[in-house]
């Protein structure tokens, strides 16, 4: 199941936070806007844009040095920037073809929850994967608990009109 976190950022950490988390979540795509790297609307920029380029290191740079990122539920956590890249190199060593989208964070203290939608080619058919990413961050602004949940299905799907 889900693990309830119930830390929360104070102080001085939790107002440079907030003024990381107020900023809008994007350029160049449908929404507009402009993103700060180091909150869930910069995460989002940077996934975006560094997921289809296959970026292992503009991603790591999202984390803290003790970060866990794990993908699937039942599966171990991949530990620390070194376990981030790693995950992302195997899966990114066998993925061409990339389109992704984002939704709009959900924001609550140091958390966030954001949809996502990606289609790619993986050992020779198309796939869509269609989820959301519930992250924690530290006081600043570094992602230190990743949780992927997802589904799947076989082919191109965009994703809704509403996305």
């Amino acid at each position: 199941g889900v693990r309830l976190i119930l830390y929360r950022v104070s102080g001085d950490a939790l107002q440079r936070l907030r003024l990381r988390l107020d900023t809008p979540s994007h350029e160049g795509t449908k929404r507009g806007g402009t993103a700060v790297q180091g909150s869930p609307g910069g995460n989002r920029r940077t996934w975006e844009t560094a997921w289809p380029r296959k970026d292992v290191e503009a991603i790591a740079a999202l984390y803290s040095p003790n970060a866990r990122y794990r993908a699937l539920a039942f599966r171990d956590a991949d530990e620390g920037i070194a376990g981030v890249r790693d995950y992302l190199r195997r899966n990114f060593d066998v993925e061409t073809e990339i389109e992704c989208w984002f939704g709009d964070p959900i924001i609550d203290g140091d958390r966030a929850a954001i949809e996502w939608w990606g289609t790619w080619i993986e050992e020779g058919r198309r796939l869509t994967l269609a989820g959301a990413t519930v992250l924690r961050f530290d006081g600043r602004g570094d992602v230190v608990d990743h949780r992927d949940y997802w589904n799947e299905t076989p082919n191109r799907v965009e994703p809704y009109d509403s996305y």
